[in-house]
């Protein structure tokens, strides 16, 4: 009887030990989680960074190719080099 009575003493400090054991793991799976939810915060902040960047760089573009359509490269005239597109040739 002593000895069935160890047995399941030893059987109720392993279940104890793989019941704590199992209760630190969610925890740290738990916190695992927090730090990923927090990193993709970040990552949706820097792409919505990206976006409005994007969007001034294509905004900025249109603007030059408004610029540069001003110009045209030489001319009949023989004008060498960049030249507004209105000038009259010679």
């Amino acid at each position: 009887l002593a000895a069935v009575s160890e047995e399941q003493s030893a059987s109720s400090e392993e279940i104890a030990s793989a019941v704590q054991n199992i209760a630190t793991r969610v925890g740290q799976a738990a916190s695992s989680s927090e730090m990923v939810r927090g990193q993709m915060g970040e990552v949706a902040a820097s792409a919505e960074r990206v976006a409005r960047g994007s969007e001034e760089l294509a905004g900025l573009s249109q603007d030059l190719q408004k610029l540069v359509a001003f110009f045209r490269f030489g001319d009949e005239s023989g004008s060498k080099g960049l030249v507004p597109a209105g000038s009259k040739k010679k």
